[in-house]
């Protein structure tokens, strides 16, 4: 993988990429989703996929007393970034000068007439810009004007439908029994993959979305869980007692196989 280090300044990254930006703390399995999807999309259209990602976090330094603790250095970072296949890493150096440029000049500038990019794809809940005012809504909107595709948006829609589901699941207005097992997802990527490459990566974008909305959980074991240790510590203002946090483990581990357990079920009731 190609790192710049510079991008907006002396370096000169390839143009015409397949771009997904954030900053990839822990590049857990919601990450690795987008960035595995970015480098399928570059691959289709014969580009390159990259990552832009900001340094230091943007909390660091705007609010450096609520900076969350990171869960990765910037080479761990990179290095699990380069394992998904994606060619090219953009380092950008956040300062207050780009803390304070207009979510729309960003897009002019820097996507378009710096990277001239082809398409990009942010995390659903992603802000960039001054005031955070830049979202998927805005990259479609800009996309269109100035030519380049908007591709968050359907990450955006499986996202939304899986946070959906997972909602009404929770709260008791759909049942458990949508949850599906291995039997189930490989007997859809079956289905799927019949009907073409386009509809089987959109199911394994699906399933990675799923994976990694699902990792983030408040459950020990999972990175949601050691977020909910690491809030905890913010909030009290020391540590999580060990023997706290071995026994959240113990309740993870049984959540977990019982979660297990009931997809399993509602497979092979779904074979009855």
């Amino acid at each position: 993988m190609n790192i710049y280090s510079d991008p907006l300044g002396v370096d000169e990254p390839p143009r015409e990429a397949v771009l997904t930006i954030g900053n990839f703390d822990g590049v857990h399995l919601g990450h690795q989703a987008i960035l595995k999807y970015v480098v399928e999309r570059s691959d289709g259209l014969g580009t390159v996929g990259a990552a832009m990602t900001l340094d230091p976090h943007p909390i660091k330094l705007l609010r450096p007393r609520m900076a969350p603790k990171l869960l990765s250095t910037l080479d761990q970072r990179l290095e699990l970034i380069g394992r998904t296949g994606i060619e090219v890493a953009l380092v950008v150096p956040f300062t207050h000068r780009l803390a304070r440029m207009p979510a729309e000049s960003f897009v002019k500038d820097v996507l378009v007439d710096r990277l001239g990019i082809r398409e990009v794809y942010i995390g659903a809940n992603f802000r960039f810009g001054a005031d955070r005012g830049g979202d998927v809504a805005l990259l479609e909107r800009m996309g269109a004007e100035l030519g380049f595709k908007a591709a968050a948006s359907e990450m955006w829609r499986l996202t939304r439908t899986t946070l959906g589901l997972l909602g009404r699941m929770l709260t008791g207005t759909a049942s458990v029994k949508n949850l599906s097992g291995p039997i189930s997802i490989a007997q859809f990527a079956g289905q799927s993959a019949k009907l073409g490459l386009s509809r089987f990566l959109d199911f394994l974008g699906l399933v990675s979305i799923s994976l990694g909305i699902l990792n983030l959980l408040p459950i020990p074991l999972l990175d949601g869980g050691h977020l909910l240790y690491y809030l905890l510590e913010f909030v009290t203002r020391r540590p999580v007692p060990e023997t706290v946090q071995i026994f959240g483990q113990q309740i993870g581990f049984v959540l977990l196989l019982g979660l297990m357990g009931l997809a399993v079920f509602n497979d092979i009731m779904r074979m009855m």
